[in-house]
């Protein structure tokens, strides 16, 4: 089978602790392990290495064939436009079997026109994330929501293959923008190796912790986790895992301060390196998943906290979004409360400790579930998609 070049079209900043930067070079480096070329383009400081920063993200050595290329600049903006001209270079390459894998709907319908003026065929997969027109931020504003529903919609026409990140957000693109065409459902990943050997405490010695691993935004539903302690016996204890914007962690240590039922009950841990997230997990009763009603906790999202935490076996406690029902299954690998309010998050966790055999098999079978979504076999999925977007080639007439 031949090697494919797989160019990722995100524009990411290097050192980062969000996540998409972790999923496109766990993702690339899986690809180049199946015996694919990977190239991605992160922006950097001046006089950084961006292959040594994703060295630190990864945790581990780059494969042979990932080519990780500095962006250098000194402010986003110049960043942007160095990375389009590194984009457009690739553009420009007779190479053969040359694929655009892109997950920003700005960066994929530049590539889409570029493609068009300068005659050239290399397939561009398009990744969806969420529906940008359809984000709170987005309805406000007319223009802006009007600009973003024609670049979804320029995507989902123009680009060889679609993607979408969660089943659910697949549903919704096919009722938004119409037509009849495939859309591949390609969640995140796990790295089973740095998960499946967390330790977890037995239920009924002392304090019970539940701990959230993740972006403390307000869209993610956190504010619940600290209604739920609320409801708590003292027993119960939360750890907060996270806070890339330093706002978001101040809001939350002033609410923790401020009640006193949740006095000496949270421990905050601030933003961690993804390679440290297992031990800090460690010890944890319960692994939480919050959920608000805006649409990207609902129905766009695909966290890899949550198959992060299927990996570890620690029974899983979660908000009933259906983006979370379509991986798992309410009382076979994970405890799902009635609503996403803390009162209902409270009931369910207190029913569960109730039935700690129960709670037990839930784990391992949750452990067994994560092995559906390895970054291995994230990479294959992909790699199929690319390689079907491969044999679309000759369909726009002017195959190089």
């Amino acid at each position: 089978m031949s090697t494919m070049r797989i160019v990722f079209a995100k524009h990411f900043v290097l050192p980062s602790v969000k996540a998409h930067p972790l999923q496109v070079l766990r993702t690339a480096a899986a690809l180049v392990e199946r015996g694919n070329e990977c190239l991605v383009l992160p922006a950097v400081r001046p006089r950084s290495s961006a292959a040594s920063l994703a060295r630190d993200l990864l945790g581990r050595e780059l494969p042979e064939g990932l080519h990780v290329l500095d962006c250098p600049a000194k402010e986003m903006r110049a960043s942007a436009r160095r990375h389009r001209h590194r984009l457009l270079r690739q553009l420009l390459s007779f190479r053969r079997n040359l694929v655009f894998y892109s997950r920003n709907q700005t960066e994929t319908v530049e590539l889409l026109k570029w493609r068009r003026r300068l005659l050239r065929s290399h397939p561009i997969v398009h990744e969806y994330h969420n529906l940008d027109h359809c984000l709170p931020e987005r309805l406000s504003d007319g223009l802006s929501n009007e600009a973003a529903f024609q670049k979804g919609r320029a995507a989902w026409e123009e680009s060889d293959e679609v993607v979408a990140i969660s089943s659910t957000l697949c549903d919704e693109l096919a009722s938004c923008f119409g037509g009849s065409r495939s859309v591949f459902v390609i969640p995140s990943g796990v790295d089973l190796r740095a998960f499946s050997n967390v330790p977890s405490p037995v239920h009924g010695n002392g304090a019970v912790v539940l701990t959230y691993c993740g972006g403390l935004y307000a869209y993610k539903g956190v504010d619940s986790l600290f209604d739920a302690l609320a409801e708590l016996p003292d027993l119960y204890h939360l750890r907060v895992i996270g806070g890339s914007r330093p706002e978001d962690l101040e809001r939350l240590k002033a609410r923790a301060a401020e009640d006193p039922r949740l006095a000496g009950r949270v421990d905050f841990r601030g933003q961690v390196a993804p390679v440290e997230v297992p031990q800090h997990i460690a010890g944890s009763h319960f692994l939480v998943l919050p959920a608000s009603r805006d649409p990207r906790s609902q129905r766009y999202t695909s966290p890899v906290k949550l198959f992060e935490y299927l990996a570890t076996g620690i029974p899983i406690l979660a908000a009933p979004a259906p983006s979370y029902l379509s991986i798992v299954t309410p009382g076979y690998d994970a405890i799902v409360a009635e609503d996403i309010d803390g009162a209902s998050l409270a009931r369910a966790a207190l029913a569960a400790v109730e039935a700690t055999g129960t709670l037990e098999q839930v784990g391992v079978r949750a452990r067994r579930r994560a092995e559906d979504f390895t970054w291995e076999k994230r990479a294959e999925r992909v790699e199929a998609v690319c390689r079907n977007s491969l044999s679309h080639r000759g369909r726009r007439g002017y195959d190089p």
